[in-house]
């Protein structure tokens, strides 16, 4: 144990909430700076030297076995880190432990302290991430024990039912016609839904019994690289929910299709409920409960055979499926052995009808797609009448007929608020000069083909015509998209107080 000075008469400053004397102050701010610089072994020995007048200091046991680390010094970072872990026992100790004995090739070593920093933490989402990569390198790591880890302390809450003022008698959301009592129930084009997505999916099948199987593999692929759901993201959560909710026990199913095997495999029930819920609650990609959850899902679907169809099961695909390879050739397979009926949902047909506002890959894939969806598809699935008139105008432009009586017009009007969402306050809006009274919504990605230079135009006329007072604000929300320089020029060459982007 290094000796600590007495520190009555010299001035305190705080590291990490934890007092400190000026002159370990003045040392930790210049280690800090060369680490950012990424000055290692200066770094380390300014560490050195804050630790050599005050040892107690936990959280700097650790910076300093991070910069050996990085000059790879490992006994001395190894020192480090078991000084830190006796000073203030937690998960991250060990996180660091197992990265420097994966550095160093023990992977043995590096399994224990993965472990450790898995039980101490179920949460720790980059510890088990850790031992997931160890077994896919065909370490002998425990699918089963990985998984335990994550089930330990993490069960899984029950969703929140849909509003009771969101669900409508069947018979009131559609008008349909059939001659088969297996069909696809279609939808009248007089007919406007009112309830919610969940209750036109219930019963688009006029047989309650047939198995409904979700492919949710668009909206899986769309988790590793992001959180928070888009549009096409949100229609799939709430269609699959909702079906899972209402629909009579095993009939619905959910599965994902892995390229890599060419296979679909099973997503368990509770499991793809709580990654949808915590998909809507925050847009951090990097939480540790995200990313285990994310883990899990992963290991389920590793270890997961590959899906069996029910005989005569529905297989609805509700977003893009053009990015897998050999994707309609196992449709085919399972049409073979299960005598699935495949049903995609159209949200548009933009890259086809208008493809100026699309990259030139996007359009190239999106009509491989298409073509190979007027081989396979049964029924089909539309979001509104004009979509369903383009599908069935491409497909003649194509040489496939499309029988209109088999797409079925799913509006996506329903609401869609829970009953505990509460609306943000004026304050929220007041950060963006918004008033609640004064404003016109536009939610959408930026993009060419959202029009928005159309909406601007159309504020300018009124601008020019009864003034910026008498005018809400346009308020955009959205990512960026594809080809929307013209859309910030706009922006940028008129009154920037006019928008808010």
């Amino acid at each position: 144990m290094l000796p600590v000075p007495m520190l009555g008469k010299l001035k305190i400053r705080k590291s990490n909430g934890v007092p400190v004397t000026f002159d370990v102050h003045r040392l930790l701010a210049a280690a800090n700076t060369a680490r950012d610089r990424q000055q290692w072994e200066k770094a380390a020995k300014l560490y050195w030297q804050a630790l050599i007048r005050n040892d107690a200091l936990a959280h700097i046991w650790l910076q300093y076995g991070h910069m050996l680390l990085q000059s790879k010094d490992y006994d001395q970072a190894e020192m480090a880190y078991c000084r830190a872990r006796e000073l203030d026992p937690g998960s991250d100790v060990e996180l660091h432990l197992g990265h420097l004995h994966k550095e160093r090739g023990n992977l043995p070593a590096a399994t224990r302290a993965y472990m450790r920093a898995a039980r101490a933490s179920p949460v720790n989402g980059d510890a088990v991430l850790a031992l997931h990569t160890l077994m896919a390198a065909g370490f002998d790591v425990s699918p089963q024990e990985i998984m335990s880890l994550l089930t330990m302390k993490q069960p899984f809450s029950e969703p929140t039912m849909l509003s009771p003022s969101a669900t409508v008698d069947a018979t009131t959301v559609l008008s349909f016609q059939t001659d088969d009592p297996d069909d696809l129930l279609i939808a009248d084009d007089t007919a406007r839904s009112t309830g919610t997505c969940a209750t036109t999916m219930e019963i688009l099948l006029s047989d309650g019994t047939a198995a409904i199987v979700f492919d949710a593999s668009d909206l899986i692929s769309y988790f590793r690289n992001a959180r928070l759901p888009t549009g096409i993201q949100r229609v799939q959560i709430e269609m699959i929910r909702g079906a899972l909710e209402t629909r009579e026990e095993g009939t619905v199913r959910v599965c994902a299709f892995l390229d890599h095997r060419d296979e679909w495999v099973e997503i368990s029930r509770p499991l793809f409920r709580h990654l949808c819920s915590m998909s809507l609650e925050s847009g951090d990609r990097t939480a540790t409960d995200w990313i285990s959850v994310l883990t899990q899902l992963r290991l389920e679907m590793t270890m997961a055979d590959a899906l069996v169809f029910p005989q005569r099961a529905y297989l609805i695909n509700l977003g893009t499926s053009w990015w897998l390879q050999n994707y309609f050739l196992y449709v085919r397979k399972a049409k073979a052995e299960s005598d699935i009926r495949y049903v995609p949902f159209v949200h548009d047909l933009i890259p086809v009808m208008a493809n100026e506002h699309c990259v030139k890959e996007l359009t190239q894939d999106f009509i491989s797609w298409v073509i190979g969806a007027f081989d396979h598809a049964d029924y089909y699935l539309v979001n509104s009448l004009s979509t369903k008139r383009d599908l069935v105008a491409v497909g003649a432009r194509l040489g496939h007929a499309v029988d209109p009586e088999r797409v079925a017009v799913i509006r996506l009007d329903a609401d869609f608020r829970k009953p505990a969402t509460l609306p943000n306050g004026t304050a929220r809006l007041a950060q963006f000069g918004v008033v609640r009274e004064n404003y016109i919504l536009f939610v959408s990605t930026i993009e060419s083909r959202k029009n928005h230079l159309g909406a601007f135009e159309a504020w300018i006329r009124l601008i020019k015509t009864y003034g910026t007072r008498k005018v809400p604000y346009l308020v955009c929300v959205g990512n960026r998209g594809w080809l929307n320089e013209a859309i910030y020029a706009r922006l940028q060459s008129h009154g920037a107080s006019t928008f808010t982007p």
